[in-house]
């Protein structure tokens, strides 16, 4: 499966639970982030300091240490996908 495919899965999913989505501002020129379809964010994140009650960040496994590290910080609770 590509990785746009698992992604637009995740996202279809978390949509249909009403979930809000917050997507991080180095994506922000990426409108439907290459999935095909737009992604409906509740919001941006930038910085270091998020108001959120968890992070599922959607990575790489070079990108999942990044990731870790800035939401981590915070002490968010992650539950992390590889794709």
């Amino acid at each position: 499966m590509k990785k746009s495919a698992s992604i637009r899965q995740v996202l279809s999913c978390l949509e249909k639970r009403g979930a809000e989505i917050y997507i991080d501002k180095s994506f922000c020129d990426l409108p439907s982030l290459g999935l095909g379809r737009e992604v409906h964010a509740g919001g941006v994140l930038s910085g270091c300091h998020f108001d959120v009650g968890y992070a599922l960040p959607l990575c790489g496994l070079r990108s999942l240490p990044r990731a870790a590290a800035k939401l981590g910080a915070q002490g968010l609770p992650i539950l992390a996908v590889t794709l």
